[in-house]
């Protein structure tokens, strides 16, 4: 039983929210959703488009990201949030990428705490997104928190050119009273947030070093150098900072002490209306909102297989419930199989399934759920026909694949494909490994790869796999873990 299971318990009391006038806009990047006006929310999605041409440009990115965009959603205040789906005390929003969907949570409000904009934490989640999307999974977690924050202020100022780098207080405030993380501690894999103020302390460094940088610094290129290196997986060489780290770091508090520079302007057209679709929610992808919420509440509190058979039950009774009360709704439908694959249950027939998929789906989502329920039920009918069943649910998925080679759903759906018919072989991992390497932030994808790769004895593919898990920004159990079994394997 997989820890899915374990982490979707006790969904029959999930709350559910009002179905009032929630809204749904979707572009190529990012969808979302949110109980407010249809014009609000557009509004919202055209500051989006404007983050996201921003980036390109300051990034030097051109064409569609890899893998899947993101589904978003605005709900509630921070402390609902909290105990609603187990979004961290210290955070005003979250991102989250597993089996079914790349995910983020954002509140609309957070009482207590002073200036916030639910504006800037959508802007601040989008960055995170777009920098795995685009630029991979390289970045040194200081840059992934310190970006998000540095970019969590722009807009489009009132000339028409998109500003960015206005200094948050909050951030600015915390640097004068506490102060921030020395650099030679910020990449440190030993580092543990076991307190607020350590945890301030790095990210509001982070925001420093990628203020200083981008707003011409006196080491902008030293900083850009530092990161260069790291995006080619060269080892990183402390040497680029004149004089030292410490150095580095003193300056960098007399930089901030002389006063951060305004913020800057660039050229940028305004975004076209045109490319977000927006649409009213039906109540059924309302119940989904709920759905959602104590899914993410459950894994942030479950660490054991040891309620994995109730939440399964609960599961089940749950989804099915929701299905018989919303008929024929397709996102419900789709949202429901994908669940139920994860949970991948012998008690979910492959009849149940088929039931919910949309007969007359085409789209690439559509035919990749089909070709996942073919290869769910192939071993449920006659021994003579499951090579046949196998077969004809790989050929959609190779159609989807010609289409889009980077789709990580029909690679994930390949590698089921592979392995149920012949087990986990070099073939089916090559598939998983690909659908992670555009996918990095899918936790649930690398441990299952980490275990074929420990069972297979590659050590090397192995602490590949973990290392990401050490950048990670957060730092904690999870980071102690893989720091761990890489120097069980040698790789310390």
């Amino acid at each position: 039983m997989r820890l899915l299971a374990v982490a979707l318990f006790a969904l029959l009391a999930l709350p559910q929210p009002a179905h009032a006038e929630w809204q749904r806009i979707e572009t190529r990047e990012f969808a979302l959703q949110a109980d407010m006006e249809p014009e609000a929310i557009r509004a919202l999605g055209l500051q989006l488009l404007d983050l996201d041409r921003l980036l390109r440009e300051l990034f030097g990115v051109t064409g569609p990201g890899r893998g899947r965009r993101v589904e978003m959603i605005m709900y509630g205040d921070q402390a609902q949030l909290m105990t609603e789906a187990g979004m961290p005390g210290f955070a005003t929003g979250f991102f989250n990428a597993n089996p079914v969907e790349n995910f983020a949570l954002m509140p609309v409000t957070a009482r207590g705490y002073e200036g916030f904009d639910p504006v800037e934490t959508l802007r601040h989640e989008y960055t995170h997104y777009f920098m795995t999307r685009h630029l991979g999974n390289w970045q040194p977690g200081w840059f992934m928190e310190g970006a998000a924050s540095f970019f969590e202020t722009a807009h489009r100022g009132p000339d028409g050119a998109m500003r960015y780098g206005a200094a948050p207080p909050q951030i600015v405030g915390f640097l004068n009273e506490v102060g921030g993380m020395r650099f030679d501690d910020l990449e440190r894999s030993s580092r543990s947030f076991s307190d607020t103020e350590s945890m301030g302390r790095f990210y509001a460094k982070g925001w420093l070093i990628t203020s200083h940088r981008y707003l011409g610094g006196k080491h902008s290129s030293s900083i850009a150098a530092y990161l260069d290196a790291k995006a080619k997986g060269a080892k990183t060489d402390t040497s680029l900072f004149a004089d030292g780290t410490a150095q580095f770091d003193q300056d960098l508090e007399d930089w901030l002490a002389a006063g951060i520079p305004p913020e800057k302007a660039v050229a940028i057209p305004p975004a076209d209306a045109s490319l977000i679709r927006l649409r009213p929610m039906t109540a059924g992808e309302v119940a989904l909102v709920g759905m959602r919420l104590e899914l993410y509440r459950q894994a942030s509190r479950s660490h054991s297989f040891a309620t994995g058979v109730k939440a399964q039950e609960e599961l089940l009774a749950h989804i099915r419930k929701i299905v018989a009360e919303h008929p024929g709704d397709r996102v419900v439908g789709a949202f429901s199989i994908k669940i139920l694959l994860a949970i991948d249950s012998g008690h979910i027939g492959a009849a149940e399934l088929e039931a919910l998929l949309d007969p007359a789906g085409t789209t690439a989502d559509d035919r990749i759920l089909r070709a996942r329920v073919m290869t769910r039920g192939a071993d449920e009918g006659p021994p003579a026909q499951f090579q046949g069943r196998i077969a004809a649910a790989r050929k959609i998925l190779d159609g989807v694949l010609r289409e889009d080679p980077d789709n990580v759903d029909a690679l994930f759906a390949t590698f089921e494909n592979i392995r149920e018919d012949e087990g986990a072989s070099d073939a089916a991992i090559t598939y998983l490994a690909k659908a992670l390497a555009i996918d990095p932030h899918n936790g649930l994808w690398r441990m299952e790869l980490l275990e074929l790769y420990l069972r297979d004895g590659r050590k090397t593919d192995a602490i590949a796999l973990l290392r990401p898990i050490v950048n990670l920004p957060h730092g904690g159990l999870e980071v102690q873990e893989a720091v761990a079994t890489i120097r069980s394997l040698g790789g310390l």
